[in-house]
């Protein structure tokens, strides 16, 4: 259902399967079945796994993962010579109430579907539900969330932090809209209804306001909010609509290409024309420079100076933005 590369150890794959268990494969070994795998009497979950992420090792030096399952647990993995060691992180009440019910929603558990850690803070992370719910989570304790966001009403399929400002984060679910939100305010700061329904969204690695949307009619959008705040930039058709649909995407993080995978396995490779990975002139000039932060504090200015624009009161203010305002 998963997969996860490890970003310093590239022959390290983890994988979250249908029956709910997760296997690590070591690719050094030249091997067809997993290294490390899961087991009833270990840790396995009860439903199917949603995605898997590696982290930084933790402080006794062993590789760990974190994983998201449909039984609602977000469990930790480590990695200990010959063995998987589990600890589960968080458990996701559900969060709604229910109609003639005697608290019996304090003991149901809401199917997690997706997980994110923040860029700049891994105690930090995004848990995105079946009830189309995003929680704030910490790894430091597991008692409460920091933040909930009623962020849509079907399934969330992705969740992905902006790696130039991670207070930013975009959010795509089961339905026609794609909404961006400030970590501090539970009401997105803009939404985009792409006019079919989502299967994956991604922020772009070389601009803050780049980010692409592949919808299940086949198409792949690429929006730049620099450029249009209210549509996208570029569509283009992938597959037929009734031969296959799309469901997941993602940047190279080095060159000009994405990846695109559909339902019926397939995997496309596109390369960005120019006029979608243009760039503003400080950026070109730091880029000339060779000053790697330079480019960086300007493509964080040239988002702060767009959320400007779209927010009219301060987010900080938790539940003040305007959800309309795209």
């Amino acid at each position: 259902m998963c997969v996860d590369i490890h970003p310093q150890h590239p022959h390290m794959v983890v994988a979250g399967l249908y029956d709910g268990n997760v296997a690590v494969y070591n690719l050094q070994t030249k091997q067809g079945k997993p290294s490390y795998l899961s087991h009833p009497h270990n840790g396995k979950h009860k439903e199917v796994v949603w995605q898997v992420k590696w982290v930084k090792d933790n402080l006794d030096g062993y590789l760990n993962f974190y994983s998201v399952a449909g039984d609602g647990r977000v469990t930790n993995w480590t990695i200990v010579k010959t063995k998987l060691w589990f600890n589960d992180e968080l458990k996701i009440n559900f969060s709604k109430g229910l109609v003639n019910s005697d608290n019996s929603s304090n003991q149901l558990m809401d199917s997690g579907r997706a997980l994110t850690f923040k860029p700049d803070d891994e105690t930090l992370f995004l848990v995105g539900t079946e009830e189309g719910i995003v929680h704030l989570a910490t790894t430091q304790y597991s008692s409460q969330f920091l933040m909930t966001y009623p962020a849509h009403s079907t399934p969330i399929n992705n969740l992905h932090w902006n790696p130039y400002l991670p207070e930013i984060f975009l959010t795509c679910a089961s339905e026609f809209v794609v909404k961006i939100f400030h970590r501090n305010s539970t009401k997105p700061i803009l939404r985009f209804d792409v006019g079919s329904q989502v299967g994956d969204c991604s922020w772009s690695p070389y601009s803050s306001t780049v980010f692409a949307v592949v919808s299940q009619e086949g198409k792949v959008f690429v929006y730049d909010l620099d450029v249009n705040k209210y549509n996208p930039i570029c569509t283009q058709a992938i597959v037929p609509r009734r031969r296959a649909r799309l469901n997941h995407i993602s940047f190279n993080p080095s060159e000009p290409l994405i990846i695109v995978g559909d339902s019926c396995g397939h995997v496309h490779s596109l390369k960005l024309s120019p006029n979608l990975r243009r760039m503003n002139k400080e950026t070109q000039q730091a880029i000339l420079n060779k000053e790697p932060n330079l480019v960086k504090a300007a493509e964080i200015r040239k988002l702060e100076k767009l959320l400007e624009q779209v927010v009219t009161t301060p987010v900080l203010e938790s539940d003040s933005g305007d959800e309309n305002q795209e």
